[in-house]
């Protein structure tokens, strides 16, 4: 048997997908600071409920995804910055959620 050659690299290779610049210019202006009251609202983000009948409000777990979403903009999920917002449609086809992220 003979050696295995090494692949050649393609020089059209896009970098991997992270954080856009505007992102990264956001989180140093200010986002990504300790929480202290008397911030202002930077953010607002929404959790819209698609079922195909009412749940309780105290049913709708979304305590998973505020972290991720948090964790994303580099604050914590009970940070002053960000507004959390609930509701429910009724939906006859597929039941889901909608997140809806955007500046307050």
């Amino acid at each position: 048997m003979g050696a295995v050659a090494p692949s050649e690299q393609k020089q059209n290779r896009k970098p991997p997908l992270g954080r856009s610049a505007q992102a990264q210019k956001d989180s140093a202006a200010g986002l990504g600071k300790k929480p202290h009251k008397g911030r202002r609202c930077l953010l607002r983000v929404t959790f819209i409920a698609n079922t195909h009948q009412r749940i309780d409000s105290d049913n709708l777990d979304y305590k998973p995804l505020r972290d991720v979403i948090a964790r994303w903009f580099e604050l914590d999920d009970n940070d002053d910055v960000i507004e959390w917002n609930y509701g429910q449609t009724r939906c006859g086809g597929d039941e889901g959620t909608i997140v809806r992220i955007e500046a307050a």
